[in-house]
């Protein structure tokens, strides 16, 4: 790993022939190169559609194409750090309660009981705590408050001044038809 960065080399590949573990190399301070792709030529199955799409991330092909970049996207992307933000992001939490409130309309919950009882008793500890945790959590921020804005600015020009109005505050109950179910 060290001669890797020593020498400025993004991805990695250490093998002994039948494990190949394929690492990517982050020039961070400090540097550190996270497991992308963990493989066991002989434990693989000749049909498995999975493992052939493994081996060409790693091909001459893949390479060129940039394929092992879009798996490591996709890895970043369903991280547990990301996932645990999202759940615990606004919207999924009114999602929560509004399905909690379906189960039985006489509970009287709120988005922050929610919110302990994801952090306390559902979610690893891990996944809430540290580093990686908070960058997950300013991404989906970040990401939340693009869309909002998006929305926003298409709102006023296709409303013509209609502000829309969120239904769970209003106590309305959605429409069977709406999208966002």
């Amino acid at each position: 790993m060290d001669y890797a960065a020593n020498q400025g080399c993004e991805w990695v590949i250490l093998t002994n022939g039948q494990i190949w573990k394929v690492y990517s190399v982050s020039f961070s301070k400090p540097i550190c190169a996270d497991l992308v792709l963990d493989l066991d030529i002989l434990a693989m199955d000749h049909k498995d559609v999975d493992a052939h799409d493994d081996l060409f991330l790693i091909s001459k092909e893949g390479v060129q194409k940039s394929g092992l970049d879009q798996y490591q996207g996709q890895l970043k992307v369903r991280s547990r750090f990301n996932l645990a933000a999202i759940i615990l992001s606004e919207p999924i939490l009114h999602a929560i309660r509004r399905e909690v409130k379906r189960l039985d309309p006489d509970v009287r919950i709120s988005v922050e009981e929610i919110t302990e009882g994801l952090k306390h008793e559902v979610l690893k500890r891990d996944v809430l705590e540290g580093e990686k945790a908070v960058e997950a959590q300013k991404l989906i921020a970040r990401v939340a408050s693009k869309a909002l804005r998006q929305r926003k600015a298409r709102g006023e020009a296709d409303n013509c001044g209609v502000v829309a109005v969120d239904d769970d505050a209003a106590g309305v109950a959605p429409a069977a038809s709406d999208p966002t179910l």
